[in-house]
């Protein structure tokens, strides 16, 4: 992500107590309401649960008649690129104003409707912003998300920031059901993704790592997250409100359909989930996916996943940062 970087680094605050934020939804996507669950027939239908540790809370998906790549809006001045909506010079989300805030990193689901009351079409996905972008009070940051459990007839619909230039420093790996990415972003300014193409089976498990222990601190920009956040869709009162969920940055977090008795009892430990992520440098896997690919329906009647491995060999350890070809001074992003 390209912006100018701040001389100093804020002291990063984790969050180790969850907290919940009720906020209203004005104007943003439809209200998504509770859905029966015991239809085994609906396929990205069902309500979601993020478990941390012993918290489990809900994350019920946003919802509206567009695509989530025209929702998130995802611009940058290079037209030759498959995730933009339009191009501009944010190098960011532009559609998530509503759900950004500075120097937070958030994780929520959107169910795009493609404009039919029928639910069985909708496509469901997961989307992850850092960053608030045009707020010069966001000071940029790192991340890197090691994710697993994704379904291998998905895709990243949206990469911010995935392109061809030398101010582009993001780094995706992308094989079949994980990913690695690795992000930097500037003042001002936004990172993250879209996949689209989640059924009512997944299990996922995001590992994170933030500011000092990503991947790329403090290569091409300064900056803190100081809160990790999920967002769900919640209906309080005949109102429909986001219900934000603070996140203790340096534990996993797994996103799974069910009700948390379920989910919590499928759940690995944090040994499981977490031993030797990030911690002895190794070579940097080649990625294996460059172009997107339109996400297909999961074939109905499917039983609820288990937790899905990590796979061997893969984003066991800390990589290698690689070095951007003609790297050049950062514009704003």
């Amino acid at each position: 992500m390209t912006s100018d970087s701040t001389p100093h680094r804020q002291v990063a605050t984790l969050g180790v107590v969850l907290a919940v934020v009720l906020v209203p939804i004005s104007g943003v996507v439809a209200a998504q309401t509770a859905v029966n669950q015991t239809d085994d027939n609906q396929t990205a239908n069902a309500d979601f649960v993020a478990v941390q540790g012993e918290q489990c809370t809900p994350m019920n998906a946003f919802a509206g008649n567009e695509s989530a790549r025209t929702f998130y809006d995802y611009r940058i001045p290079y037209p030759a690129n498959p995730y933009i909506n339009t191009t501009g010079d944010a190098y960011g989300s532009e559609g998530m104003g509503a759900f950004q805030q500075a120097n937070t990193s958030v994780v929520f689901l959107y169910r795009d409707t493609n404009g039919t009351a029928d639910r069985s079409d909708d496509t469901l996905s997961l989307v992850f912003v850092h960053g608030e972008e045009g707020n010069a009070n966001s000071t940029g940051g790192s991340a890197s998300f090691d994710i697993t459990g994704l379904p291998e007839n998905g895709s990243w619909t949206v990469r911010d920031d995935d392109y061809n230039a030398s101010d582009n420093y993001d780094v995706w790996t992308v094989q079949p059901g994980a990913t690695r990415v690795d992000w930097t972003w500037g003042d001002a300014a936004t990172d993250g993704g879209v996949f689209s193409g989640l059924s009512a089976t997944e299990t996922i498990t995001v590992r994170p790592a933030f500011n000092e222990d990503a991947a790329l601190s403090g290569q091409y920009y300064n900056g803190t997250v100081t809160r990790w956040e999920t967002v769900s869709n919640e209906t309080v009162d005949g109102t429909s409100v986001m219900n934000r969920t603070t996140l203790n940055q340096t534990q996993s977090l797994t996103i799974a359909s069910g009700d948390c008795a379920s989910v919590v009892a499928g759940t690995p430990t944090e040994t499981e989930t977490e031993d030797g992520l990030f911690d002895t440098p190794t070579e940097t896997p080649t990625p294996t996916e460059t172009v997107a690919v339109p996400p297909t329906e999961t074939p109905d009647g499917e039983d609820q996943a288990e937790p899905t491995e990590t796979p061997v060999g893969i984003f066991d350890d800390e990589t290698e940062t690689p070095t951007p070809e003609n790297e050049s001074t950062a514009e704003s992003e």
